[in-house]
């Protein structure tokens, strides 16, 4: 299954162009859908940054939450990230990047296909 991408050089490039998106709060609240990146509207493209190295097939949420800036200027960050479609079932990566207890917690959380329950699991 292929899926249509817009890649970025990096994160920064990434969030400078959705920058003057997420400063305006009415366009997250009510913005049309932007063809050029599938159809996501605003709000999803801020709620979907997610982290990918294509090729390196492996996510290492210990090594992205030492990379964070400190001070931490948030309560916390979470990375979300659709992983694969089984059955009509969305299964997600969602991680804490939070180092306090040793490691990043990650959890896979699989979505049912009417999308009424939820069921997840601890992956690290």
């Amino acid at each position: 299954m292929k899926y249509s991408v817009t890649r970025f050089k990096s994160l920064t490039a990434a969030l400078k162009e959705l920058e003057p998106l997420i400063r305006n709060g009415e366009h997250l609240q009510t913005g049309k859908a932007f063809e050029q990146f599938g159809g996501m509207r605003s709000r999803e493209m801020l709620a979907n940054i997610v982290f990918l190295n294509a090729g390196a097939g492996i996510w290492h949420p210990n090594r992205i939450a030492r990379q964070l800036p400190k001070p931490l200027h948030f309560a916390a960050v979470w990375a979300v990230g659709l992983q694969f479609v089984d059955a009509g079932e969305y299964v997600y990566a969602v991680t804490n990047l939070d180092l306090s207890d040793g490691d990043a917690p990650a959890f896979l959380v699989r979505v049912s296909k009417e999308f009424d329950a939820w069921e997840v699991s601890r992956a690290q």
